[in-house]
This record gives structure tokens, C-alpha cells and sequence, in this order.
């Protein structure tokens, strides 16, 4: 259920502390999931994993157009 959708029609206090909840818990996964992201972004420009990528799209880029 989308926030649009909750908010047509009547809706019990029941109903809106449970989309509250969901809603302050998918907030928070998304907050988790960006910290995380950023950590294994950081990993891998530290680990030189970033230059290895990019040496490898260079390699795949030069051997398809040459």
C-alpha cells in the first residue's frame, strides 16, 4: 500500500500507528542500506578495487572497438 493509497477513506488509530510503523522502519532500512553502500564504496576505492574495475572497462571497451 502506497502512501496515496492510505490516506483515501477513513482509517482506524490502529491502522495509522501500524503505517507509521512500517513507515519509520522502511526509513530506516533505506538509512542501514546507504550507510552500508557507502562503507563498501569506501572499501573498495581503498582496496584499489575501483581501479581495478576500471582498468577492466577500459580492457573491455578497447578490445570490442579496436
Amino acid at each position: 500500500e502506497t502512501a496515496e493509497d492510505f490516506f483515501y477513506g477513513e482509517k482506524t488509530e490502529e491502522q495509522v500507528q501500524e503505517f507509521e510503523r512500517r513507515f519509520i522502519e522502511d526509513r530506516k532500512r533505506a538509512h542501514e542500506l546507504k550507510i552500508k553502500a557507502e562503507k563498501f564504496h569506501d572499501l573498495l576505492q581503498m582496496s584499489g578495487g575501483s581501479s581495478f574495475m576500471t582498468s577492466n572497462q577500459q580492457q573491455a571497451y578497447t578490445s570490442k572497438y579496436t
